[in-house]
């Protein structure tokens, strides 16, 4: 029996033109052509016509050998490997919290500062905006949570009870790492847009995240300032 291995093939991977105005044609032909060299086969293709432009997406095949299934497998031990190392490292790293009870230390330290509970709640979540230009969101909870958690749960914040705080931060923290991932002047993820739009410069493609971050942090600054709109679903269900 024939195995085959599949891929998706989309007019974003054809170099030059526009990722929104299309591909030229003799662009498209030169990248449909390198993959039946390569031995793929288009099974299924949809083009778009768009002012002599073109777009298309589909799904392409070939059969599977023995170096193509070796790359496949070698490319998933990578993956894992990686995921488990950072999970190593932290359950090294909680560890050694444990061990030297640094983050009881530093939720009584937290607790003791001259500062509104609402403030310090804010610089951590502008902690994890600088920390999500140069890490993904994984690496980052995994390695901070163990010591800014105790530290939150200290507070007093809006008379939640310790649930419901957990909850609320927990919600806040989800959100704000993802907008470290697109907030200049790194963000990760606008560098995996960028390269699939190669022609667009990297400061259009800035400019053209700006919309989503500013309502972005309305929308952290309102859960913020407001716990019941991340919690009246939740009380709501569990009364």
């Amino acid at each position: 029996m024939i195995k085959w291995e599949y891929k998706i093939v989309d007019s974003r991977d054809v170099p030059g033109g526009s990722v929104y105005k299309g591909k030229e044609k003799h662009d498209v032909e030169v990248y449909l052509n390198k993959l039946g060299r390569d031995g793929w086969e288009i099974i299924n293709l949809d083009f778009r016509d768009i002012d002599e432009r073109f777009e298309f997406s589909g799904v392409a095949r070939r059969e599977l050998t023995l170096p193509g299934l070796q790359t496949s497998l070698l490319g998933t031990a990578e993956t894992s490997a990686m995921v488990f190392m950072i999970f190593l490292g932290a359950d090294m790293m909680n560890a050694t919290l444990a061990l030297t009870a640094m983050p009881a230390a530093l939720a009584g330290w937290v607790s003791g500062l001259p500062l509104s509970p609402l403030v310090i709640v804010a610089a951590v979540l502008l902690f994890y905006v600088a920390l999500g230009c140069v890490m993904d969101e994984l690496s980052m909870l995994l390695l901070t949570i163990p010591v800014v958690f105790p530290a939150i749960m200290s507070l007093e914040l809006w008379g939640l009870a310790g649930q419901e705080k957990a909850i609320w931060f927990g919600i806040l923290v989800l959100m704000t790492v993802g907008i470290g991932l697109i907030a200049p002047p790194v963000g990760l993820n606008v560098y995996v847009v960028n390269k699939l739009a190669r022609d667009v410069p990297m400061s259009e493609t800035y400019r053209g995240v700006i919309p989503f971050l500013a309502w972005d942090a309305l929308r952290v600054a309102l859960l913020l300032l407001f716990p019941v709109l991340s919690l009246g679903l939740v009380r709501w269900l569990f009364a």
